[in-house]
């Protein structure tokens, strides 16, 4: 998984379910690319759309969180 990947699980980890561009906004990139993005964590089973179009995360993208929290990598996925 790269690392956008994992910035995007982490990003609609805090902000619960959002638009694709409502992650584009947060993550400033062009809401093409957010989609393209999520689309992609959704086919692998990290996120799932709601019945608005909205992306949230699954079990399996929580777990990726957890993992790269335990890992080392919390000053990557925190921010300032």
């Amino acid at each position: 998984m790269k690392g956008s990947e994992k910035q995007a699980l982490k990003i609609i980890k805090e902000i619960g379910s959002c638009s694709p561009e409502r992650f584009a906004s947060k993550i400033v990139m062009s809401a093409e690319y957010a989609d393209e993005l999520c689309a992609g964590l959704l086919d692998d089973g990290y996120l799932s759309k709601t019945g608005k179009g909205e992306y949230i995360l699954t079990p399996e993208g929580e777990k990726v969180i957890r993992r790269t929290l335990i890992h080392g990598q919390v000053a990557i996925l925190k921010g300032p």
